[in-house]
Parts: C-alpha cells; sequence; structure tokens
C-alpha cells in the first residue's frame, strides 16, 4: 500500500530532504518502518514474531529500534515484478553456511541462502512487493529468481 501510494517506491528510496529514509541506510530498520506506521495499523507489536524470544515488542513507534523488530527489510525493492521481489522475512538468515548478523547485508542472487534453525528450525516467513506471504519457501530459490542482482538487507 505504501508503494503504491509513492510512486512504487518504498521508505529508502526517497531522500531524507523528502522526509524519507534514503540516507538512513546504515543496517538498522526501525527508521524505515517508523515510515510505515500508518500502514501497520499502528500497532508495534505487529513487528515480533511470536516464536523470537530475543525480541520485544515496543509500546509505539515512536520509540521503536532494531530491538522490536523481527524482521528483516529490502532496501531495494521494486514494483518492476513484485510477485518475485521480496520486501521483508523473517530475520533467520544463513547466507555460505554462516548466520546474517545484525546490520546492513548485501545479499546477490549467487549467494547460497537458508534459513537458520533458530526461530523456525530451518523454516521463515518472506513478504513480496505483490502483498502476498509465504511460509516455509525454498529461500535459496527467492533470492536466485530476485529482479536485481543485488539486494541490501536491513537485518535487526
Amino acid at each position: 500500500m505504501y508503494m503504491d501510494d509513492n510512486h512504487g517506491k518504498s521508505p529508502p528510496q526517497f531522500s531524507t530532504t523528502n522526509g524519507f529514509t534514503l540516507e538512513m541506510n546504515r543496517g538498522k530498520v526501525f527508521p524505515h518502518i517508523q515510515k510505515l506506521s500508518p500502514y501497520l495499523n499502528r500497532n508495534p507489536g505487529l513487528l515480533i514474531c511470536p516464536a523470537d524470544v530475543e525480541k520485544h515488542a515496543a509500546t509505539n513507534f515512536e520509540t521503536l529500534n532494531d530491538s522490536n523488530i523481527s524482521y528483516f527489510f529490502n532496501l531495494d525493492v521494486s514494483t518492476n515484478q513484485p510477485t518475485l521481489t521480496m520486501v521483508a522475512g523473517d530475520r533467520n538468515l544463513e547466507a555460505m553456511n554462516q548466520p546474517v548478523r545484525p546490520g546492513l547485508f548485501e545479499l546477490t542472487t549467487n549467494v547460497f541462502m537458508r534459513w537458520t534453525e533458530g526461530l523456525h528450525n530451518r523454516r521463515g516467513c518472506l513478504v513480496f512487493a505483490d502483498g502476498h506471504a509465504t511460509v516455509n519457501i525454498n529461500l535459496n530459490a527467492v533470492v536466485r529468481d530476485q529482479p536485481l542482482a543485488t539486494n541490501r538487507l536491513c537485518v535487526p
């Protein structure tokens, strides 16, 4: 919905001088999510996975930080091929057999990805640019099919 209202762009694709988050891409998720708060029914509890015992729900979006978010956010989301483009997903990512650490992660289509055992026992959820979500999908196949060769993921 946000992208429909903003010319097909997500918060990190417009400059902060225009009220968006382009220059805030230092690996933190929360500045981008704060821009989406009106689309999240003003409920920061939606940002916590029930299985994620390491994260705790924020009481409001003004005090939100990465410790209140369970999901990664794709800075390079595009509506070019919305059924294929990842917007967000469970943070339990593994790249080349190593857990992805919090911060900015450059995901390329030739990197072998899968879910870690944490949170969902090698399973996870993804949300796509067309609004659909899927669970237990082959993460490596999704990564291979991304419309962009490189995607910058903010991992909380």
